[in-house]
C-alpha cells in the first residue's frame, strides 16, 4: 500500500488537486502559444490580402518594387506579432543569442552546437516556480516527497526544512539565471542586459551548459549521486567559461567585476546545511575538477563527458572507484520507494547537520568505497530508511560510526540504530518498530 510520508504538509503552490483534469488552454503555455500563433498567422493572411488589394496597380502603373515593399512590410508586422505572442506564452520571450557568443563557447570547449541554443527571458519572481516545476517533472510525482522524508530520517536535513523550495531558491533566485536540464534550455530574468559585461558572462555560462548538455545528455533515471556528479562537472566547466570571460574583459578594457550581491548572499546563508553543501560541491569541487580537465586539454574534457558512471567521489578525489555490489536492505517484500547512493554529498551533508565541531573528513573520504540507501514501507502506514556504508579500513568505519551516533535523525521516538557489520561496514536504520530494525540488522 502506497503511503504518504508523514513529514511535512504539501506546499500550497505544489498542486491543485481535484477538479477537471483536462488541460485548459490558459493553463498550458504550449497550447496557448499554438493558439495565439495560429490567430496571428490567420490575421496576417487576411491583412496581407487586404494589403495586396490596396497595392495592386489600377492602371498597371505600379511596378514589382512596390509589391515587394508591401510584402516585406506585412511579413515584418506578422513577425513582430509572433514575437510578442511567443513572449506572452513563454513568460517574457527569447534572448537573441549572438553569433559571437556561440563562437566563443564552441572555441572554449572544442565542441559545436548540435542545434540552436535557446535562452528564455522571464520575470525574476516567476523563475523559481519554473525551477520547481522542472524538478518535480524530472523526479516524478512523489520523487521530491520521498527524498524529503528519507533525507530527514537519515539526518541530512532538519525537520521542517522545505527541500524543494530551497533547491529552487538556490538555483533561481541566487544566480538570476538557470539552466533546465530537463529541456536543455536556459533562462535569464528581466534584469538581463545584453550590453552589460556581467550579463554577457552569465549567458556564456548558460550557453556552455546547453552545449555540454547536447553532447552529454543525462542518463535515464540516474542515481542522485550520478546526477549530482554530472551537475558539478557541467556547472564547473560553465563557471570556468564565465570567469575566464570576466578576467579577459578586465584585462582588455579595465572592467571591474560587480560587487557581491548582498541580498543573494543573505539568502544563501539562510539555506539549510544540505543545500549549502550541494551548492559548495557544485561551485567548488565541480569547478576544481573542471579546471583540472581544462588544464589537461579538451580531449580530457570530452573523455570525462563520455564517462556516464561519474560519481561524486570521483569529482572530489579524481579517482575512479570500482563498483561494489551491496545487498538489498529492506526486508521481505516491503515496497521500496527510493534507493541509491549518496556518495560524498551524503557524507558532507550528514557532517554539516551534526551538532558541534566536525572532525577532519579527509580520512573518511579517502576510505569511502561505496554506500547504498533504501527508503521503504514500514507496515501499512509508516516508512523506514536504511543506509549502508563501506570503507576500506576499520579506523574510518569507526569514525563514521561515531559521527552517525551523534547526528540527529528526525523524530527521537522512532527506532534508530547505528551498527557495525563486520569491520568496515556501518549501517544506519531509522524505522518505527524494533522488529523491523532487527530484521534489517541481520544480513
Amino acid at each position: 500500500m502506497r503511503r504518504i510520508p508523514p513529514i511535512r504538509p504539501v506546499d500550497s503552490f505544489r498542486g491543485s488537486g481535484g477538479g477537471d483534469s483536462s488541460p485548459r488552454v490558459m493553463d498550458d503555455p504550449r497550447l496557448l502559444l499554438a493558439l495565439l500563433l495560429g490567430v496571428a498567422i490567420g490575421l496576417g493572411g487576411v491583412l496581407q490580402g487586404l494589403q495586396w488589394k490596396n497595392t495592386t496597380p489600377n492602371a498597371g502603373q505600379e511596378g514589382d518594387a512596390r509589391k515587394i515593399a508591401a510584402l516585406e512590410s506585412e511579413l515584418s508586422m506578422v513577425k513582430r506579432e509572433n514575437d510578442a505572442l511567443r513572449s506572452l506564452a513563454q513568460g517574457g520571450g527569447e534572448v537573441a543569442v549572438l553569433p559571437e557568443w556561440i563562437s566563443h563557447v564552441e572555441s572554449e570547449l572544442g565542441l559545436n552546437f548540435l542545434s540552436s541554443p535557446v535562452v528564455h527571458r522571464i520575470a525574476r519572481e516567476e523563475l523559481r516556480d519554473r525551477v520547481v516545476a522542472s524538478i518535480e517533472s524530472r523526479l516524478g510525482p512523489s520523487g521530491m516527497d520521498d527524498r524529503q522524508a528519507a533525507f530527514e530520517l537519515l539526518g541530512l536535513i532538519e525537520p521542517g526544512v522545505d527541500l524543494l523550495t530551497e533547491l529552487a531558491t538556490a538555483r533561481a533566485v541566487i544566480g538570476d539565471a538557470w539552466f533546465d536540464s530537463s529541456s536543455g534550455e536556459a533562462w535569464v530574468t528581466d534584469r538581463f542586459d545584453a550590453e552589460a559585461v556581467p550579463s554577457q558572462a552569465v549567458v556564456l555560462k548558460l550557453l556552455g551548459r546547453i552545449l555540454l548538455h547536447q553532447h552529454a545528455p543525462p542518463q535515464v533515471d540516474p542515481s542522485d549521486d550520478a546526477a549530482w556528479a554530472r551537475e558539478a562537472l557541467h556547472e564547473g566547466v560553465a563557471l570556468g567559461i564565465e570567469q575566464r570571460y570576466l578576467a579577459k574583459r578586465a584585462l582588455d578594457s579595465g572592467f571591474l567585476p560587480p560587487e557581491r550581491d548582498k541580498v543573494a548572499e543573505n539568502i544563501r546563508n539562510a539555506l539549510s546545511p544540505m543545500v549549502k553543501t550541494l551548492l559548495d560541491f557544485t561551485q567548488q569541487d565541480g569547478k576544481a575538477f573542471a579546471d583540472t580537465l581544462h588544464v589537461a586539454g579538451k580531449d580530457e574534457l570530452r573523455k570525462a563527458l563520455r564517462h556516464a558512471a561519474l560519481s561524486t567521489h570521483e569529482v572530489v578525489t579524481r579517482r575512479v572507484q570500482p563498483p561494489t555490489e551491496l545487498p538489498r536492505l529492506a526486508p521481505g517484500d516491503d515496497e521500496v520507494y527510493l534507493r541509491g547512493s549518496l556518495g560524498m554529498l551524503g557524507l558532507r551533508a550528514c557532517m554539516a547537520n551534526r551538532p558541534g565541531s566536525s572532525p577532519p573528513m579527509d580520512a573518511i573520504t579517502e576510505a569511502w568505497r561505496a554506500d547504498h540507501f533504501e527508503f521503504f514501507a514500514d507496515g501499512e502506514t509508516d516508512v523506514a530508511v536504511a543506509w549502508l556504508l563501506v570503507f576500506s579500513d576499520e579506523a574510518a568505519a569507526g569514525k563514521w560510526e561515531e559521527i552517525l551516533q551523534l547526528t540527529r535523525h528526525g523524530d527521537e521516538s522512532r527506532v534508530i540504530r547505528v551498527v557495525r557489520r563486520g569491520k568496515t561496514e556501518v549501517l544506519l536504520i531509522n524505522c518505527a518498530s524494533e522488529t523491523l530494525a532487527k530484521g534489517i540488522m541481520t544480513p
